[in-house]
């Protein structure tokens, strides 16, 4: 939901509230909730998407910019992936971990990348961690480092 003369809930930040989102999931589905609100709060990091939400004209509207970010989100990994060009491998862990856990590694992820090093960040939260392949990679670079450290 749009709010376009925005809500004061006394945020830690001062800021009024513009977005409002509810989650609604099955009751015997797991962590789906947990899921849905890692990528919601993964997408709302970028300033411009939010912008867009906030000046959403219709309801059609506004679910079209989450599908297009999500899509845009997704081509990215892919690219990524693909050249297989990660030069570091982040583990963010919560045992509570829902949003924090992954706003995180979307902040290392940015931050890798505008210093030049593609980071790939693993999340280890409350829904447990996504990529089990990055951790064996990682404990093989490791395993090389502490080789070279002893020459």
């Amino acid at each position: 939901m749009t709010v376009q003369n925005s809500v004061d809930y006394d945020s830690l930040d001062g800021n009024p509230v513009y977005l409002c989102f509810m989650i609604a999931a099955p009751q015997d589905d797991g962590n789906i909730h947990l899921q849905a609100l890692a990528k919601l709060s993964t997408l709302l990091m970028n300033e411009d998407f939010r912008n867009e939400l906030i000046n959403a004209k219709s309801i059609e509207h506004f679910i079209k910019i989450i599908d297009q970010e999500e899509a845009k989100k997704e081509v990215q990994e892919k690219k990524i992936t693909k050249k297989e060009e990660y030069r570091v491998l982040a583990v963010t862990a919560c045992p509570t971990g829902i949003a924090h856990t992954f706003m995180v590694a979307e902040n290392l992820t940015k931050a890798g990348g505008e210093m030049g090093y593609p980071l790939k960040a693993e999340t280890n939260g409350a829904d447990g961690a996504k990529m089990y392949k990055q951790l064996k990679k990682l404990k093989i670079v490791m395993e090389l480092l502490l080789q070279l450290l002893k020459m």
